[in-house]
């Protein structure tokens, strides 16, 4: 009995060492940093020691260690030994070697291990060495949404996304169907296909001028996925799960797989931009979003920190600018959203983001953002006003978009800042119901939403306001999208909502006129009164302008000067929306009537009712002096008649460089051919100098068929006074409608997205070749 006694005491009298260790090595005295030099040839380390501490390791023989992700002070041989301590030392180690590792000077704790005597020190400044420097691409507004319906979310004007990319569906064991990647000695592997889909989503998205920001997640293990991610204590019954920074293999994984995307996405020869990442889902919820399995918040916190450093020193190391997002929900200081919350699961935001930015700090300061998630308390209402616990102080209960500037706010401190500098924050989801779809339901809906934008739009150090639903689901229970769901469907889009008219104006010229009549919902005369900064021209980043085809040339004598040659090589287009072929063939038809002996080709997948499907180009375009964009044009469907809704749409940007937009609308029977005339007079009074996109889509005109198309280009010019070739005779034919302006497109035809692409690229080097082969 005695002897066990002693044990306890013994190891009481040891833990209490350790603690006392600790405490120097966080505290304000024995202080170590790490950064890579400016010609990125070494580590620099520093070392501050206080009076006192000189003098308690007088005689004491230092070690320094570099410490692995998963490893400990003393499990691999130190870097130096036998160091005298001094107020101030220095150091070097190399880059590759230690880039990932902390830092420790330790000493010998008497039991054959090391005892540490600093702070745990990373590199701070891993884009010192990064490949790319250029300046983070500008968005074109705050606007951004969860897209489901891709060609819609382009007529919705949206510039930010989130795609969520689980780790352990990407990362694979072995090399079966997998893309190698050496990183750090090691070769991983990443899922072909799925790396495969994401380049074209990346690419596409990237095209049409919309910012992504790739959520790392984990989902629940299944057979055959790294294990080692996953925290040994973790929950069954979790939606998303804690990465196990403690383990060396999960951290590098984690690693490489950021530094693969990273090199893929920020390359600029490569195809598609994407920079910013968040790490997990709301990660203050230990019991549901991001599952460790129980421990302190201090044990949580510098577990997500391991990982959070992981991911912004392989994005940075990469590309200098790189953007790491820390995911949050809205309940600031309350650990949960009833009365039964566990210590060592439940974490209010205000305490995550606390601890985070002690434990960060400690190793050494880096850029972290918030993404947040600031729902209303009660979802089932659309109105934010004024809610119970959410008022406009630090001691809220719940972040709304009613006092979401108290995130800000709370960032703008001094113990967050970095390098002096304010958090970046985006709104990385958020909805508002409309309830059974009523009247009035849609009404409170649209005005919320526009109230949040505007907040949102007049907070500088928020990014982005990204909205969660693009159409009503079964799953979200309270109607958050933008269109009502079909019925008998999980979430296929039906009719557009009230806020959809709101979201996609909002940031236009006209974001007064659609928001104004929703107003009265508050009891207000301007939105000044509501939301502190407001500034109507500001929140004006775009300008769209609608027309309507004619196949009549307009007057005046002007000569087409063509934009578009598909008697070579060069297919102009590629297939970005809803679209599985493209390719050039000789069309006989179309060259008596236009003089071009090749058309472009393009198989159109079936897409839902309110989506367009078509192609686009990106490319400059010369428009100065042009009086019209000229389309010829035919649409057929396999053995079937009717008429389909066509626009044809045009990307510049103004003198101020906002994005100026031109959509114009036909309607088309289907197996004739058009020449269609888009009067550009009031486009061109706008952009400046030229464009750099153009897209032709189609879809079924309402009560249409639906299904498959073929769509034919034979050419697009562009009508300017005296140069170019003359005209060529054409069908006239009556029919031209309505521009009506919707979308739909994505994830769910990812696959014959990709498929597409693939052949597009194939089709294109055989055409290539066989001219090559013909004219040798």
């Amino acid at each position: 009995m005695k002897s066990r006694i002693l044990a306890l005491i013994l190891t009481a009298a040891a833990l209490l060492s350790l603690l006392s260790f600790g405490a120097s090595a966080d505290g304000d005295s024995a202080r170590l940093s790490a950064v890579i030099n400016k010609n990125g040839k070494y580590i620099e380390l520093t070392a501050a020691f206080s009076a006192s501490d000189v003098e308690k390791y007088s005689g004491v023989p230092l070690s320094l260690f570099a410490v692995a992700p998963g490893s400990y002070i003393g499990e691999a041989p130190a870097l130096e030994s036998d160091i005298k301590v001094r107020s101030s030392m220095t150091f070097q180690a190399d880059p590759e070697d230690g880039r990932r590792c902390a830092f420790v000077l330790g000493c010998d704790d008497g039991a054959g291990g090391f005892t540490p005597v600093t702070n745990y020190a990373y590199v701070t400044n891993p884009d010192v060495t990064a490949k790319y420097d250029y300046e983070y691409p500008a968005a074109k507004s705050k606007k951004g949404l969860d897209i489901s319906l891709f060609a819609d979310a382009q007529l919705l004007g949206v510039s930010h996304t989130v795609i969520k990319l689980p780790l352990n569906e990407y990362v694979k064991e072995n090399s079966s169907g997998g893309v190698s990647y050496k990183c750090g000695g090691t070769t991983y592997f990443f899922d072909k296909n799925k790396i495969a889909l994401l380049d074209y989503t990346v690419k596409t998205y990237s095209d049409a001028g919309i910012r992504i920001y790739l959520q790392l997640v984990l989902t629940k293990h299944e057979d055959g996925q790294p294990a080692y991610f996953y925290c040994e204590e973790c929950s069954d019954d979790a939606s998303y799960y804690a990465i196990n920074a403690n383990s060396g293999q999960a951290c590098g994984a984690l690693y490489a797989l950021v530094s693969f995307l990273s090199e893929k996405y920020t390359s600029p020869d490569g195809e598609g931009f994407c920079g910013s990442y968040i790490l997990g889902c709301e990660v203050n919820s230990n019991r549901l979003s991001n599952n460790a399995g129980p421990m302190s918040l201090s044990e949580y916190t510098e577990l997500y920190a391991k990982a959070l450093r992981t991911v912004d020193c392989a994005a940075r190391s990469v590309y200098a600018n790189s953007r790491v997002y820390v995911s949050v929900a809205n309940n600031l200081n309350r650990p949960s959203y009833d009365d039964n919350a566990d210590p060592t699961l439940d974490f209010s935001v205000a305490d995550l983001l606390s601890h985070l930015a002690d434990r960060v700090s400690v190793g050494g300061n880096i850029p972290w953002g918030v993404s947040v998630d600031p729902y209303n308390a009660n979802r089932e209402t659309a109105d934010f006003r004024g809610a119970p616990e959410s008022e406009y102080s630090y001691d809220a209960k719940y972040l709304t978009m009613d006092n979401i500037n108290i995130l800000t706010s709370l960032l703008s401190q001094p113990a967050y800042l970095y390098n002096g500098e304010r958090r970046r924050v985006i709104i990385g989801e958020i909805g508002f119901p409309s309830g059974s779809n009523s009247e009035d339901g849609q009404k409170a809906q649209a005005a919320a939403y526009a109230l949040a934008y505007y907040k949102a739009a007049a907070n500088d150090q928020i990014d982005a306001i990204i909205y969660a639903a693009q159409t009503d689901s079964v799953s979200d229970g309270g109607n958050f999208g933008l269109y009502t769901r079909a019925e008998g469907t999980n979430d296929t889009a039906a009719k557009q909502k009230s806020i959809y008219h709101v979201f996609r104006y909002i940031d236009t010229d006209y974001s007064s006129v659609v928001t104004e009549p929703y107003l009265t919902y508050y009891g207000l005369t301007t939105w000044g009164e509501a939301v502190s900064g407001y500034n109507a021209s500001a929140a004006a980043a775009r300008t769209v302008i609608s027309g309507s085809a004619v196949t009549e040339a307009p007057s005046g004598g002007s000569k087409l000067v063509r934009a578009t040659d598909f008697n070579g090589t060069e297919l102009y287009f590629y297939p970005s929306e809803n679209a599985r072929l493209i390719t050039t063939e000789k069309d006989v038809d179309a060259a008596k009537l236009y003089g071009s002996e090749y058309s472009l080709i393009a198989e159109l997948n079936e897409a839902p009712q309110p989506e367009y499907r078509g192609v686009s180009s990106n490319r400059e375009y010369d428009l100065s002096g042009a009086g019209c964009a000229v389309l010829d044009m035919k649409l057929s469907q396999s053995g079937k008649s009717g008429t389909a809704d066509l626009i044809f749409r045009l990307i510049g940007e103004d003198e101020d460089g906002r994005e100026a937009v031109y959509e114009g609308g036909a309607a088309v029977v289907l197996d004739q051919y058009y020449r269609l005339y888009f009067d550009l007079n009031e486009y061109n009074d706008v952009i400046k100098g030229g464009v750099s996109r153009m897209s032709v889509w189609v879809r079924p005109h309402n009560g249409s068929e639906n299904g498959a198309y073929k769509l034919t280009v034979n050419g697009v010019s562009f009508m300017k006074p005296g140069s170019g070739v003359t005209a060529g005779s054409v069908i006239k034919t009556v029919i031209i409608v309505l521009i009506c302006i919707v979308v739909l497109a994505a994830a769910a035809y990812g696959i014959m997205y990709l498929r597409g692409y693939i052949l597009y690229r194939k089709k294109k080097k055989k055409i290539e070749a066989k001219r090559k082969k013909a004219k040798g």
